[in-house]
C-alpha cells in the first residue's frame, strides 16, 4: 500500500489536541533557537569614554574650558558666608567621591560672589568658599596638591545681582575638570 494511503487509514486526532501538539512543538522549537543565540558582548568603552559618561552622569557640562560641574543651585553660600550646610556638603562628598573613582587627579574649584560688599572683600570670600569645597573634595580622597583654587569675587556672575534669588545663585562655587 503506498505511503499517502497508509496515513488515510491512521486514526482521526483531535482537532483541539493537535492544535496543541502543534502550538507545544512551536514553543519548544522557539525556546531552542532562542538558547542557541547569546547577545552580543556589549562593547567596551575606552577610558576616556567611561570617563565622559560618568562626568555626564554626574551632571558635569562640557565647556569650553573642560567639564564643569555647575554646582550653582546645589552649592550656595549665605551672605558673607564660606560655610557649606548640610545639603551643600554631601553634594561635595557625592561628587568627590566619584571623581575619585574616576581617577581625576586634577581640577580647578572657583569661587564667586554676588555684588554685596566691597571687591576686596568679596575676592577673599569667593577664595574662602573655594578652599572650603577644595577641603571636601580632599576629604574623599583627590589630591589637594592637583586642585587649582581660584577666587572670582564678584567678577562672573551667572544672573543678574539685582534680586535676593539672583544674588543667591552668584554665592557659588563651580569645580571644572580639565578636557583631556
Amino acid at each position: 500500500m503506498p505511503p499517502y494511503t497508509q496515513l488515510k487509514t491512521l486514526p482521526r486526532i483531535d482537532s483541539k489536541i493537535r492544535r496543541h501538539l502543534l502550538g507545544s512543538a512551536a514553543i519548544f522549537t522557539l525556546a531552542v533557537l532562542g538558547a542557541c543565540q547569546s547577545a552580543p558582548p556589549a562593547p567596551a568603552l575606552d577610558p576616556a569614554a567611561q570617563r565622559t559618561a560618568e562626568l555626564v552622569r554626574l551632571g558635569f557640562v562640557r565647556t569650553e574650558e573642560g567639564w564643569e560641574y555647575p554646582i550653582s543651585g546645589k552649592i550656595l553660600f549665605d551672605t558673607a558666608s564660606d560655610a557649606m550646610d548640610a545639603e551643600s556638603q554631601a553634594v561635595t562628598t557625592s561628587i568627590g567621591s566619584a571623581l575619585a573613582r574616576l581617577g581625576i587627579d586634577h581640577l580647578r574649584v572657583e569661587g564667586h560672589t554676588d555684588n554685596v560688599g566691597s571687591a576686596t572683600f568679596n575676592q577673599t570670600l569667593s577664595l574662602r568658599r573655594a578652599e572650603a569645597v577644595a577641603r571636601a573634595l580632599a576629604s574623599q580622597g583627590l589630591p589637594i596638591d592637583g586642585m587649582e583654587v581660584r577666587g572670582w569675587g564678584k567678577d562672573r556672575p551667572v544672573v543678574a545681582n539685582d534680586t535676593p534669588a539672583g544674588r543667591l545663585q552668584n554665592r557659588r562655587v563651580a569645580v571644572i575638570v580639565p578636557a583631556q
